[in-house]
């Protein structure tokens, strides 16, 4: 028997692009982007580039990648 789950109002299945995506920083690949250590430093250039990528689609608006920026600054202190 198939079950099928239609209730996406509490959690969504991943696009297969996007945990694609995802999986080099829920790997061995992870950090603290607010961190100066080596390693971290490699989480921080990453989401760089993701910040970028979105920003490039023109999928988000200038607000949007701004509240992405509040949401993980670099600081390390969360709005």
């Amino acid at each position: 028997m198939t079950r099928s789950n239609f209730d996406h109002n509490a959690t969504t299945p991943v696009a297969p692009e996007a945990l694609e995506a995802m999986l080099p920083a829920l790997g061995p690949g992870f950090g603290n982007a607010s961190s100066i250590h080596h390693c971290d430093r490699r989480a921080k250039h990453s989401l760089e580039t993701v910040r970028e990528q979105v920003e490039a689609l023109g999928v988000a608006a200038a607000a949007t990648v701004e509240r992405l920026r509040r949401v993980s600054p670099d600081c390390g202190a969360h709005a």
